[in-house]
């Protein structure tokens, strides 16, 4: 289940819940066991506990407490299964994850609340549950609004930012395909192949780059499962032509998972009379020889290019 709609409904869910709750705390059960009447509210709270008279005369302690002890749970279960059956009809067609709970449900309110927020953080990419339990206790605890300040801000991208059609990269819901795709650029012939949208904001936003873009959305990756037909290969040959593409600058990385997708890329577009070209490796801006590897050195010497 995508995690923002999920948090939509969650929102929605909690505002029918305050209702639902108000009108629970007005409705009254009532259990009777051997004399012993107790009444509670569907919130959970005893109202009243009546005693027979012949119980009391009788003067037999144990048998009134035990009297007593199963008409509250009695009456309590009926509270919690008439609380369950009118707060299960809010969740009516949302499809919950097995690891989400309700905090109708019987237990700890509280701890269940506190589960679903770790289990939602903990989807987020390397948060794992220790981290997700600190990230949820400092947002509970945190008494500037940052909770509802963070949910606002998750509905509202999610409500407004979507993937671009064509080449993949974040853009404006009422804007797609988007402005780098639809616009003028000064190198439009030529096709930066990236692995995320995250990466065609980077490139973007250093400004050497005045082409256009295509996210493979992944890479290829036997051991994850993550195969040709994963990625956006087939969107990406199908804009070679329409576009007038010459050149292909695959921007992946040097990983294992990363030199195979290129590889696999360059003998589908090698027989198309493409062009293809990868990002020059080498130092980083501003370090120094003393700083590196082998291997970055290596590839920075063989990179090497005139200076003038």
């Amino acid at each position: 289940m995508d995690m923002m709609k999920m948090m939509k409904q969650a929102a929605d869910l909690q505002k029918n819940m305050k209702k639902k709750q108000k009108a629970l705390a007005k409705t009254k059960v009532s259990y009777e066991h051997d004399g012993v009447r107790v009444e509670v509210s569907c919130d959970m709270k005893i109202q009243s506990i009546q005693l027979d008279e012949a119980q009391v005369v009788a003067g037999n302690a144990k048998q009134l407490e035990q009297a007593v002890q199963k008409a509250v749970q009695g009456a309590l279960d009926q509270a919690q299964d008439a609380m369950n059956k009118e707060m299960g009809s809010l969740t009516q067609g949302m499809n919950l994850p097995g690891n989400m709970k309700l905090p109708f449900e019987r237990g700890n309110a509280l701890n269940i609340l506190l589960d679903n927020l770790v289990a939602a953080l903990s989807r987020l990419p390397s948060i794992g549950r220790r981290t997700a339990e600190r990230m949820a206790f400092m947002l509970v605890e945190d008494q500037r609004g940052l909770m509802r300040l963070l949910a606002n801000a998750l509905l509202e991208a999610d409500e407004g930012i979507v993937c671009c059609e064509r080449c993949g990269g974040i853009t404006e819901g009422r804007v797609n395909p988007c402005r780098i795709c639809t616009g003028e650029r000064a190198e439009g012939h030529v096709l930066c192949v990236v692995e995320a949208p995250s990466d065609i904001l980077k490139i973007e936003s250093s400004g050497g780059f005045k082409g256009r873009y295509h996210a493979l959305m992944g890479r290829l990756s036997p051991i994850q499962g993550v195969g040709a037909a994963d990625l956006r290969v087939e969107a990406l040959l199908e804009r070679l032509q329409p576009e007038g593409i010459k050149e292909v600058l695959i921007a992946l990385g040097t990983d294992v998972e990363s030199e195979a997708t290129a590889h696999y890329l360059r003998e589908l577009l090698e027989p198309r009379g493409i062009q293809l070209s990868r990002m020059a490796l080498g130092l980083p801006a501003g370090s120094a020889i003393e700083y590196s590897d082998a291997a970055t050195l290596s590839e920075a010497i063989q990179g090497r290019r005139s200076f003038t």
